[in-house]
């Protein structure tokens, strides 16, 4: 009864992206909450059964267009979960696979702004270490998680909450810290989680 009664209240809105917003492509049944944004949606494709959070942000930059073609620059998989006011940034090319789990206030983005012209602010200045980011399918990011350009996440890989994450994170492993370190990993051999 209740998922009738919340695919009731997320379908308008549903039916307002699908055919007017533009998106790339949108899969069914995804739930925007209240206050979720989008920019420049037709470079945005998400799959079926993802649900964006409240003041969530979906954001391609105006400046994408310097990397790369008219594909999808932002790939959301089926299944996938984005926190309250969780923010995805991509120029280049983030992927989110299948069933990614991603909490509140998560920060992902493929570049960061660049800052070398000291007479520029920095607002202005071209966007600089652009590179593509992927979190691969099952992975779970906690709360305040940050990932940098050029990282990827392993398949069924955990990211401890507040963790900024600047280098690869193997499949089947738990990484912490700032910046984040793996500090386990799945043994395939024993079938047991160990310390790395």
């Amino acid at each position: 009864m209740l998922e009738k009664i919340l695919k009731a209240r997320y379908l308008p809105i549903w039916i307002f992206h699908k055919y007017v917003t533009g998106f790339y492509s949108l899969g069914w049944q995804v739930g925007f909450s209240f206050g979720a944004r989008i920019k420049n949606a037709p470079f945005i494709q998400i799959g079926r059964n993802v649900f964006l959070g409240r003041s969530s942000f979906i954001h391609v930059p105006d400046e994408h267009e310097e990397f790369g073609d008219d594909a999808p620059k932002l790939v959301l998989g089926d299944h996938v979960t984005v926190g309250d006011r969780t923010m995805i940034n991509a120029a280049q090319s983030i992927i989110i696979e299948n069933h990614v789990l991603i909490a509140p206030n998560c920060y992902i983005t493929d570049h960061n702004h660049g800052y070398t012209d000291i007479t520029t602010p920095v607002k202005y200045q071209k966007l600089m270490s652009v590179s593509p980011v992927v979190i691969k399918e099952g992975s779970w990011l906690g709360a305040s998680v940050s990932i940098g350009p050029g990282v990827t996440i392993g398949k069924n890989s955990v990211i401890g909450a507040n963790s900024v994450v600047t280098k690869d994170v193997p499949d089947y492993s738990v990484a912490v810290g700032v910046p984040a370190k793996v500090i386990k990993k799945y043994n395939q051999k024993t079938e047991k989680w160990e310390k790395a």
